[in-house]
Parts: structure tokens; C-alpha cells; sequence
């Protein structure tokens, strides 16, 4: 025992504890790994449903969302009456793109989004619904009245890309869909009609 080393003697005086001590650091270091796997995981399905919710060009809401976001909202109010939705579709966009490349017209688009964005209110719903049709959905706009002034001022003040518009007041009795169907009725309506104008149905 007295040649034996000093670490070889800790060694055999301490070998419980030594395993204890070990056992516990292991333990923290794994804890350690899986919290960081987890807030790694939930970083990436948090950036998932985001990614998964915006249009990629102009980071408007994409179609899914737009629906998700008036379904949520259709079942928090109890009167629609002062509700409206528009949609907006580019003129001619196909023969933009032929014309000027699908760069150009990308970037049409995106300034396009930005002006419908900023000319709403930020209470208002506003997403690329289609490739070049953009999806207002108008909340408490007090009247129909309002609404013929917005779209009035939208077309006189939109100086980026042509668009016809379709517009129409929600009927809270009668499911989203039918309102949606309405307004892409009223956008054809326009688009016959001589486009760069709108129509509420």
C-alpha cells in the first residue's frame, strides 16, 4: 500500500463516490443535449409554420392562411354585417411576363403586394390569394358605401400593375365560400367589362 500511487489509493478510498459523481455528470450533460435538441426541434416547426403560412415572394399571407385567418374570425364575431372581402387580379399578367421575363414580373408583384398591403388598414386580412390575384378581406368598413370608395381609390391610386377588382359585402347567414364565390364572380364581371375597374356584388 505505501508504493501504491496517490491517484490509485484516491481511486480505491473514493470508488463509490467516483461512480456517483460520474453517474450524476453524465445525467447534466444528456439532460443538457436533449433541451438543446428540443428548443433546435421546436426553433425549426415554429419556422416551419411560418414558412409554411407566408407567400414565399411578397410574404403576404398565402391562400391557406388568408382562410384560416377569416375562419377564425368569422367564428369570433357575432355580426358580419359590416365585413367585406375584394379580391384583386392582375390584367394581362401573362403577357407582362412574355414580354418582360417572369423576373420583371416578379417583381411587379412585389410591389404590387406592398402597395395593397400599406393601402389596407392593419386590421384588414390581406394575402397573395393566386399567383397574381392578391385576397383583401375588409373588417368593419361600416358600409357598402366605404366599400365602393375603397376600391375606387385603390384603382385611381394604383400606379404598378393594372388590376380588376371584385368585391362584395359578407353575408354572415351563408358559408365563406359563397362569399368567395360571389367576389370571383364579380372580378370576371370587371375583367369583361373593360378591366382596370371593379365590380360589387
Amino acid at each position: 500500500m505505501e508504493d501504491m500511487p496517490v491517484w490509485k489509493l484516491f481511486v480505491i478510498t473514493y470508488t463509490k463516490e467516483i461512480i456517483v459523481f460520474c453517474i450524476i455528470f453524465c445525467a447534466i450533460i444528456a439532460v443538457q443535449i436533449v433541451s438543446t435538441v428540443k428548443r433546435r426541434n421546436m426553433g425549426l416547426i415554429v419556422f416551419k409554420k411560418i414558412f409554411d403560412s407566408k407567400d414565399g415572394l411578397t410574404g403576404l399571407s398565402n391562400a391557406t392562411e388568408f382562410r384560416r385567418l377569416v375562419r377564425n374570425h368569422l367564428v369570433t364575431v357575432s355580426d358580419l354585417s359590416a365585413d367585406a372581402l375584394v379580391l384583386i387580379d392582375v390584367d394581362n399578367m401573362g403577357v407582362f411576363n412574355e414580354n418582360n421575363g417572369t423576373v420583371e414580373g416578379d417583381e411587379k408583384i412585389k410591389v404590387l403586394a406592398e402597395y395593397t398591403k400599406n393601402f389596407f388598414r392593419r386590421s384588414d386580412i390581406v394575402s397573395r390569394f393566386e399567383s397574381d390575384m392578391f385576397a383583401v378581406y375588409l373588417k368593419n368598413i361600416l358600409s357598402e358605401k366605404m366599400l365602393y370608395k375603397k376600391c375606387t381609390d385603390y384603382i385611381e391610386n394604383n400606379y404598378y400593375l393594372p388590376a380588376s377588382i371584385g368585391a362584395t359585402m359578407v353575408n354572415g347567414r351563408e358559408n365563406f365560400s359563397e362569399t368567395l364565390q360571389r367576389a370571383l364572380e364579380a372580378v370576371k364581371i370587371s375583367k369583361k367589362e373593360g378591366r382596370a375597374r371593379f365590380t360589387v356584388l
